[in-house]
C-alpha cells in the first residue's frame, strides 16, 4: 500500500508508510515504577518517522543523566547529529533559571537525551532533577538510520 502526494502519478506515491506503537522507558535507572497508561505512538514515512508519548513515573532513580529509550527506530547516523524535539514535563526538581526541556536524538540509537535550557546552552537533566515521580510528554520528528 502507497500514499499518494500531490497526484496519483507514480512519482507521487510514498510506499514506505508505517504507524505503531512502542513503550517509553526511562534509561540509566532503577526501581522504576512507571504509571499504568505509558505509551507511544509513531507515524514513519520513508526516512522520517513523527513520535509522540507520555511517560510517568511513581518511584524509582536515575543512575545518571535522564534519557528514555524505547523509541521505534534509531536515529540517522552519518553527519546528521542530534535532532531536538519538544519535551514538556512535570513534578521535577528544576531551578528558575532552567528555560524549559527539549530531547535529544542521537545518531544511530534508539534512546533520546533529555535536557533542560539554560542560560548557557543546554545542560543534562540530573538524577538530582528527578524527584522519584515525574512525567514527560514528547512529540517530534526526526530522520531514521538507514540501513
Amino acid at each position: 500500500m502507497g500514499v499518494y502526494v500531490g497526484g496519483t502519478a507514480s512519482t507521487n506515491k510514498i510506499d514506505d508508510y508505517e504507524e505503531g506503537t512502542w513503550t517509553p522507558t526511562f534509561y540509566n535507572s532503577s526501581n522504576i515504577v512507571y504509571h499504568n497508561s505509558v505509551n507511544g505512538e509513531y507515524v514513519k514515512i520513508g526516512s522520517l518517522v513523527h513520535i509522540r508519548c507520555w511517560i510517568s513515573a511513581t518511584n524509582g532513580s536515575l543512575n545518571g543523566n535522564m534519557e528514555v529509550g524505547g523509541l521505534p527506530f534509531a536515529g540517522a547516523q552519518g553527519g546528521y547529529g542530534r535532532t531536538p524535539v519538544s519535551v514538556q514535563g512535570s513534578s521535577y526538581n528544576l531551578s528558575a533559571d532552567n528555560r524549559g526541556l527539549f530531547g535529544l536524538i542521537d545518531e544511530s540509537y534508539n534512546r533520546m537525551q533529555i535536557k533542560k535550557g539554560s542560560a548557557d546552552g543546554d545542560d543534562p537533566f540530573a538524577a538530582s532533577n528527578f524527584t522519584h515521580t515525574g512525567s514527560l510528554y514528547i512529540a517530534g520528528t526526526y530522520q531514521l538510520a538507514i540501513g
